[in-house]
């Protein structure tokens, strides 16, 4: 399974290595959360150079032009919906179209499970969406984040929460549906990071162990931003933090009697540092090396 794609060519090679590595030619499940270009980006790559068999996708509209081609019943307006004038997402929409396979928009009864034999043993998983709550048709945010659904992954005991970018509006939603009945091991932040897309009240519900955040290094808007980190911190300072901007990519496995990560950099020293204060330090660092550096001529 693929949730969202990235944007730019960093993004398409990290998959493109990823499954050259582990050999993945087929995707059984790929889940678009939102329409925002940092996360659809590369999906009408992935569908033309990867077999994908079921696809799920958000109850977003597209206006632009190049989504004109499609039939209303794949691309019907919501009254009060976001509506997408993305060339972008319009493309993810006609490519998914074409990949002639299952599309199906999420909600909370998108839940999913199966079954696999290895070494002779019988194993289980389960993928539990927990919003958006409302009916598929009835889904109606105002903002193209929202649209993010929360979900858990579910696998020999241990639950892995993503949350796309899912804000405040979201994490209410949640804990009026479900309060704090789910603790999960591994909880994926909203939005990279961003100070409205973390609660105290939701990372109470939660009660992770671990917290990942992705963003890129030096991003123009700050994150992760020191209100979520000092959020993670206040509820307990036992949190394990790992991000991209420090750690570069991060891989999870989950065994039956472990939950394992690996980073391309393990240096966490500045994992508590807002996105601003790295982007300073490695300014910092960055006109030292200058300044020290001799030149040829």
């Amino acid at each position: 399974m693929i949730i969202d794609s990235g944007q730019f060519t960093d993004a398409k090679n990290a998959i493109e290595e990823f499954t050259t590595q582990n050999n993945i030619k087929i995707f059984d499940y790929l889940l678009l959360t939102h329409q925002d270009r940092d996360h659809v980006d590369n999906m009408d790559w992935i569908l033309e150079n990867y077999q994908v068999n079921y696809i799920f996708r958000p109850n977003n509209y597209s206006s632009h032009s190049n989504a004109s081609s499609l039939p209303e019943s794949f691309n019907k307006h919501t009254e009060g919906g976001y509506v997408s004038t993305s060339a972008t997402y319009a493309d993810f929409l006609v490519a998914a179209y074409n990949e002639k396979c299952t599309v199906e928009l999420f909600n909370k009864s998108s839940d999913f499970s199966n079954k696999f034999i290895y070494q002779n043993k019988e194993y289980s998983y389960k993928f539990d969406f927990l919003t958006p709550t409302n009916e598929r048709e009835k889904i109606v945010y105002d903002n193209p984040n929202d649209y993010s659904p929360i979900m858990i992954l579910e696998y020999a005991n241990k639950k892995v929460m993503f949350t796309g970018d899912a804000e405040e509006v979201v994490l209410e939603e949640y804990i009026n549906t479900y309060g704090s009945t789910i603790n999960v091991d591994v909880l994926k932040l909203g939005h990279h990071g961003s100070s409205n897309a973390t609660s105290m009240e939701f990372v109470e519900a939660v009660d992770p162990e671990y917290a990942i955040i992705q963003c890129g290094i030096d991003n123009s808007y700050g994150h992760p931003h020191a209100e979520t980190l000092n959020t993670l911190m206040s509820y307990d300072s036992n949190i394990k933090i790992y991000r991209n901007d420090t750690n570069g990519n991060i891989e999870i496995s989950i065994s039956q009697n472990s939950l394992d990560f690996q980073l391309e950099n393990e240096d966490c020293t500045n994992n508590l540092l807002d996105g601003e204060s790295l982007a300073s330090i490695i300014q910092i660092n960055f006109g030292e090396y200058l300044l020290n550096r001799k030149f040829l001529v």
